[in-house]
């Protein structure tokens, strides 16, 4: 049989061991549910962020689309091919495609420019303005032309994104056809 002594040794190793325990447990726990706490809602933020990511590029998708759209039904026309490309009528321009669209949805500015990408006629915002597209918007104008280009068949818009004048712009290239030729 133990001793008294023995007996109080193991039972102060007991409460040791116990003691050691709980302060573990009380510093470990808190630890252990913080860091949970933290991964869960940094994964809830990540499907957050990602399905805000997900509506702004279906949004930027739809914008991209309709404004293709909007450049087709301008290009893509009868009375245009006739006014812009067998005749240059200045007037037709301004009325049509000119300075007169300007503030208009998805329109502040036209240019027509020949195969080779020369200014032929254009508007810059409300004022008529034969502007240099190589210059004025530089490399992305320089892509759609050359996307453009290398599928002459092809009589859909090209769309894309340039900064100018220090802001984002939407810029469309497209072929003046006719419906029927």
């Amino acid at each position: 049989m133990p001793s008294l002594r023995s007996l109080l040794a193991i039972r102060t190793m007991v409460r040791g061991y116990i003691g050691f325990a709980m302060i573990v447990c009380a510093v470990v726990a808190p630890a252990g549910l913080a860091y949970i706490t933290y991964d869960l809602a940094r994964r809830q933020n990540e499907i957050a962020n990602a399905g805000k990511r997900s509506e702004m590029e279906a949004l930027v998708a739809f914008v991209v689309d309709q404004f293709r759209q909007h450049s087709y039904d301008y290009t893509h026309w009868d009375e245009a091919y006739r006014r812009l490309v067998r005749e240059l009528d200045e007037t037709w321009f301004e009325v049509n495609f000119g300075a007169t669209l300007y503030g208009t949805a998805l329109h502040h500015s036209s240019v027509v420019v020949d195969e080779a990408g020369s200014t032929l006629i254009g508007a810059w915002h409300d004022q008529p303005e034969a502007w240099n597209a190589r210059e004025r918007i530089g490399a992305p104008f320089e892509a759609l032309f050359a996307r453009l280009r290398a599928d002459p068949d092809n009589v859909d818009s090209t769309v894309g994104f340039a900064v100018v004048e220090g802001g984002i712009a939407l810029i469309a290239v497209g072929p003046i056809t006719p419906i029927v030729e």
